[in-house]
């Protein structure tokens, strides 16, 4: 049997969809509003903001790096076709890949260099995601994978950047981002540049990979 719908069902059904889309649009635009926000007190470099900033991240576990954190990398470490030392002395092709035991490279492209940086991320991002116990934002999260891929999983799990990151002191983890800064002994003018760079992500959300 046909039931025919009434005036008042019909106008009640379309009031609802209309204060659904309503509301909808409301939230989204809410948190929109929120992420602006964090951007905006981010770019304050206040100690406390940096702690409420980062407690207010929306982010969800397990983080991964974002493209800007990848390319980051990419121009900090810089395509080598073929393999080279580098400033420790060790075997390295690529983006920085540091070559394994049992691993032979001749040259590589840098579409290979590029999937090869993808493939051993992986393991940074898996590092700061077992390590870091407090909330983050994207960027802080990006310049610790950073960090991590040039300093390596063991000396960042060990580090006071960690500790004071996971007590929440926000500020001096950053202030730790400076300590990274030799090679052999020696302050590396390269190093400076891109933990000031890293930090600057961290303290920011800006991404600058000049150098």
């Amino acid at each position: 049997m046909e039931r025919r719908i009434s005036r008042r069902d019909f106008f009640g059904g379309l009031g609802a969809v209309l204060a659904a889309s309503i509301g909808l649009s409301l939230i989204r635009k809410g948190r929109d509003f929120e992420n602006h926000t964090l951007v905006d007190q981010l770019s304050n470099g206040n100690p406390q903001t940096l702690k409420e900033s980062a407690i207010a991240s929306t982010l969800s576990r397990p983080y991964n790096a974002s493209q800007e954190a990848t390319d980051f990398i990419k121009n900090f470490e810089q395509f080598r076709a073929r393999t080279y030392n580098d400033q420790g002395g060790r075997p390295t092709i690529g983006y920085g890949h540091l070559i394994k035991h049992g691993e032979q490279f001749d040259s590589i492209t840098e579409e290979q260099a590029e999937s090869i940086l993808r493939r051993d991320l992986s393991v940074y991002e898996d590092t700061v995601n077992e390590t870091v116990r407090v909330g983050i934002t994207q960027n802080q999260y990006d310049s610790l994978v950073s960090l991590t891929y040039n300093i390596g999983p063991t000396a960042f799990r060990n580090s006071t950047l960690v500790r004071k990151l996971n007590a929440e002191d926000y500020h001096g983890a950053a202030e730790q981002f400076d300590v990274w800064r030799l090679v052999n002994g020696k302050v590396s003018k390269g190093l400076v540049k891109r933990r000031a760079k890293e930090r600057q992500i961290f303290e920011h959300g800006v991404y600058d990979s000049d150098h």
